[in-house]
C-alpha cells in the first residue's frame, strides 16, 4: 500500500503544472501596499472631516462676533482643533518615521489624536486666507469669469427647476457651500 500510494503521488506531481512563487510574492506585496493605502486614505478622510468641523466652528465664531471684529481688528477667537498626540518613545526599543510637515507617522502607525483649544487672531486668519487666495489666483490656468457663488446660484436654480428626488437636500448643501464661498470672496475683495 505505501509503495503504490507513493507512486500515484509522484505520478500526480508530474502532471501538475508548477506555480511561480514570484507571482505569489508580488501579490502579497501589492496587497500590503493596498492595505497601507486604504489605512492612509481612512486617516486622511478623518483628518478632512475634523478640519471641516474646525472651519465650521471658526466660521460660526466669526459670524457671532462680526461687529466686535470690525471694531477691534486684533480680536481673538477660540477654536477646538484635533491634533496628533506625540509620545516620547526613546528608550522603549520602538522606532517610527514621522513626516516632517504633518508630524504624523506616515508608515503604518496608529497615531492618537486629541482635541486641544487654540486661540487664533482673526486678523492673522484673514491674512492667511488672503495668501491662499492670492496663490490660487497666481497659479490658475484661466482667469475667473464667474465667481464660485455665482456658479452655485446657477446650480441652485437648476436644482429648484428640475426638482429631482433629493433636490431639497442638494439645495441645502449648495446654500451652505455658497455661504462659505461668499466669505472667501469678501476676503478676496479686501486685496
Amino acid at each position: 500500500m505505501g509503495k503504490t500510494s507513493m507512486r500515484s503521488f509522484f505520478d500526480a506531481l508530474k502532471e501538475t503544472e508548477p506555480k511561480s512563487l514570484t507571482l505569489t510574492k508580488e501579490v502579497l506585496q501589492e496587497r500590503k501596499q493596498l492595505e497601507e493605502a486604504v489605512e492612509e486614505l481612512h486617516r486622511k478622510i478623518k483628518e478632512g472631516l475634523d478640519k471641516q468641523n474646525e472651519i465650521r466652528q471658526t466660521e460660526e465664531q466669526i459670524k457671532q462676533h462680526e461687529a466686535e471684529i470690525q471694531r477691534n481688528k486684533d480680536f481673538d477667537v477660540i477654536v477646538k482643533v484635533v491634533q496628533p498626540v506625540q509620545e516620547n518613545i526613546s528608550g522603549t526599543g520602538k522606532d517610527t518615521t514621522n513626516c516632517s510637515s504633518c508630524r504624523v507617522t506616515c508608515q503604518m502607525g496608529s497615531d492618537d489624536y486629541k482635541e486641544v483649544t487654540e486661540t487664533q487672531t482673526v486678523n492673522a486668519m484673514v491674512q492667511e486666507a488672503t495668501g491662499f487666495i492670492n496663490r490660487l489666483n497666481e497659479i490658475a490656468l484661466k482667469p475667473k469669469r464667474l465667481s464660485v457663488s455665482q456658479h452655485l446660484d446657477l446650480l441652485i436654480e437648476k436644482e429648484k427647476k428640475q426638482r429631482k428626488p433629493g433636490w431639497r437636500r442638494r439645495v441645502k448643501a449648495l446654500d451652505e457651500k455658497k455661504a462659505k464661498e461668499e466669505i472667501l470672496e469678501i476676503l478676496d475683495k479686501k486685496n
